[in-house]
């Protein structure tokens, strides 16, 4: 992998379910990916807010050099990115890509 290529542009009214199964499509292909979603949640005050999440997708599935490329491309991609991204999330699995765990944290970041 020489350069970090767009995989797919989802419309803005895309849901983190058609993300969710975007990331499923690339785990049975046995690919890495990242994902960068506009996230609108209701935090535990009860206030609308929308978050900027990026979520490195590395499944059991890909290829040790594969995966190995996309940990170390990795901070290069979010550097391109620049500073609107609220938090980065690290998934291998699909049943860890929850948006009730990741409104969790992202919970705790409004905290601050």
């Amino acid at each position: 992998m020489k350069e970090i290529m767009v995989h797919k542009k989802a419309p803005r009214d895309a849901t983190f379910e058609d993300m969710s199964n975007d990331l499923s499509e690339a785990e049975q292909s046995q690919q890495c990916r990242w994902a960068v979603f506009d996230l609108d949640y209701t935090n535990d005050k009860g206030q609308a807010k929308t978050k900027i999440i990026m979520i490195s997708w590395a499944p059991d599935t890909a290829k040790v050099k594969q995966k190995m490329v996309h940990a170390s491309s990795q901070d290069a991609f979010k550097k391109a990115l620049g500073e609107g991204i609220s938090k980065n999330f690290q998934f291998s699995e699909m049943a860890d890509l929850s948006t009730a765990d990741i409104i969790k944290e992202l919970n705790t970041l409004d905290k601050f």
